[in-house]
């Protein structure tokens, strides 16, 4: 409705546009129902004035007829005239208001009338002239069934509104450039404003924030800041974006990734926040994925924000976690004692034991070159930080018989190899007793090398054989292999192998030889030479 300052003046315009017409002869201006009706309060100022009516007839008869939603009563100047209407549902009168003498009541007397079409015929003509690239047209068409359809009460005229309005934005949604985001938000406000159905609405948000990300995740170096303004938007406009899913629908993601417009349109409304979901999935992952160092050294932080923001990655999460655990293998020589005890400790938790000792020997690796260099002091801070990290004890062993080969007065050196089990016997550090007593042979075989038998143990050999011109001693990861030398190294020397499965146990005869073996490409320790002299250990 009009407001009374719009009425006054929309009245005052009438009536000098009537005076225009009547002075110069032209057709007076048609006046709809609704427009004669919000003038009411200044009908007193159009009494005799030649005026021209159309609305819908709601009575007739010889005399009278009565349109409406029209206060007033119509009167026929003649009765003949109630026979042009014919029984049409609209009509275009002329004549004028009267006031009558005796009671002072208006009522509008009709002195020509024609037939008009009905309401639904003149939408469906209005609609039929509207042009394919006309969004504004249809914008009209909704303006004039929404008023009439409002005035009469008519809910058809209201949903052909609706109808119209939809198109018109439809219409203006299929002129806009696909990188216009910006103007199809326009397009969603105007929708919220023509009354709508949410539905609708909705459609032109989703594809306004659609476009948006299409137009930044395509970008080249698309900023952070570029993608938290897609994540605002999506997160005041997308209801449902922040309700994790318990399962990712296949079917409906990979649809709304192949044609993500047209298949919103036609989901339903349940279907609809999950995209809502899924979009949100998308564009928070590139914003966490954007902050991702090569190195993966911040993939633990990586992989904490997706899991609080888009847990359904899980795939990502967990390649992340990879990443930054490869990160702190590769720079694991790097830390302090502390940090590596701790990284240790953190993959034993997770029993992934390969990783462990990979990461005490890069540790160890990486220093050891400076504690060789040091001497006994550094030797045995080697066997300090080695036997912390937890390495095996024969190879903590090694060290010490290294740095006792450097000095053998320090009593620190003896008594970190006693604390490990080893006793000094005859010039040679050994596990096990320091009074461990020689087996009793037959004297007989005592120097025939025949009696050597497989398994024999090396107290049986030395008891057997006597001390060996040379032993050397071949350390491996499964415990160690001993060679013992008998005879001078120019002429044909007896070789004797002996191994030993771990340092709890000695050393047993494996086979004999009157040839050397290979030289072994492990570490090599040369631990006795002529039976008197010892050797310097070598890693």
């Amino acid at each position: 409705m009009l407001s009374k300052f719009a009425a006054v003046l929309l009245v005052v315009g009438s009536v000098l546009c009537l005076q225009n017409s009547l002075a110069f002869g032209l057709d007076l201006p048609v006046w709809s129902v609704e427009r004669f009706v919000d003038s009411k309060a200044d009908w007193e100022k159009l009494v005799d004035f030649p005026m021209r009516l159309e609305g819908r007839v709601s009575s007739q008869s010889k005399t009278s007829l009565r349109l409406s939603k029209c206060p007033i009563p119509f009167t026929l100047a003649k009765e003949d005239l109630a026979r042009g209407l014919a029984g049409a549902k609209s009509a275009d009168i002329e004549g004028r208001l009267r006031k009558d003498r005796d009671t002072g009541k208006l009522y509008f007397q009709v002195e020509s009338l024609k037939p008009l079409p009905s309401d639904a015929e003149v939408l469906r003509e209005k609609q039929n002239q509207v042009l394919p690239n006309q969004p504004e047209a249809w914008i009209e068409l909704g303006d004039w069934a929404r008023e009439r359809g409002k005035f009469y009460e008519d809910k058809s005229l209201l949903d052909a509104a609706i109808e119209a309005y939809t198109k018109g934005l439809q219409t203006s949604l299929r002129l806009m450039p696909a990188s216009d985001d910006a103007g199809v938000l326009v397009l969603a406000k105007r929708a919220e404003e023509l009354g709508l159905p949410k539905r609708t609405v909705m459609e032109f948000v989703h594809d306004a924030c659609w476009r948006y990300w299409l137009k930044v995740r395509d970008a080249q170096n698309a900023e952070s800041v570029a993608i938290q303004d897609v994540l605002n938007l999506i997160e005041t406009r997308l209801p449902g974006f922040d309700v994790p899913l318990a399962e990712v629908p296949a079917a409906l993601a990979r649809a709304y990734q192949g044609a993500p417009l047209d298949t919103y349109r036609t989901a339903k409304e349940e279907q609809r926040l999950v995209m809502h979901r899924l979009l949100y999935i998308d564009v928070a992952t590139r914003k966490v994925m954007l902050g991702r160092a090569e190195s993966g050294e911040n993939g633990d932080r990586i992989a904490a924000s997706l899991k609080r923001l888009v847990p359904e990655q899980t795939k990502l999460i967990e390649d992340s976690l990879k990443e930054f655990d490869a990160y702190r293998i590769s720079v694991a020589h790097t830390r302090t004692r502390d940090e590596i005890l701790a990284l240790i400790q953190e993959f034993e938790k997770r029993n992934e034991l390969n990783v462990v000792e990979g990461l005490r020997k890069q540790w160890l690796n990486h220093r050891m070159a400076g504690w060789k260099g040091d001497g006994v002091p550094g030797l045995l801070r080697m066997a300090a930080e080695y036997r912390a990290l937890g390495m095996p004890q024969f190879d903590v062993a090694l060290i010490l018989m290294d740095a006792y080969a450097l000095d053998s007065t320090q009593v620190e050196i003896a008594t970190r190899l006693n604390e490990l089990g080893y006793t000094l016997k005859e010039g040679h550090w050994l596990p096990g007793s320091r009074d461990e007593p020689m087996p009793a042979l037959d004297p007989g075989l005592i120097g025939n090398p025949d009696a050597i038998k497989v398994g024999m143990s090396s107290t049986e050999l030395r008891r057997l054989m006597g001390a060996p011109s040379s032993r050397t001693a071949v350390f491996t990861a499964g415990g160690a292999r001993e060679l013992w030398t008998y005879g001078q190294a120019t002429g044909t020397p007896l070789l004797i192998e002996l191994e030993r499965t771990s340092l709890q146990t000695k050393p047993t005869v494996k086979r004999a030889f009157t040839a050397p073996l290979p030289q072994a490409k492990s570490a090599v320790v040369p631990v006795e030479k002529d039976g008197t002299k010892k050797g310097k250990v070598k890693r």
